[in-house]
């Protein structure tokens, strides 16, 4: 559900982890990379589902 919403409202992401940041392109992009993949767990399956 929340990144549904994050998906619909965001034309880019960035992701930050331990002071440095990634700068993603859409969100086909966050969801592919592996270090976003780690944080979200099992909630990146629902968003592969929902796509």
């Amino acid at each position: 559900m929340h990144l549904d919403l994050i998906r619909m409202i965001c034309d880019e992401y960035l992701f930050v982890e331990e002071g440095s940041f990634t700068r993603l392109r859409d969100f086909d992009a966050l969801m592919a990379h592996p270090q976003v993949r780690d944080y979200l767990g099992p909630i990146v399956n629902e968003a592969d589902v929902s796509a």
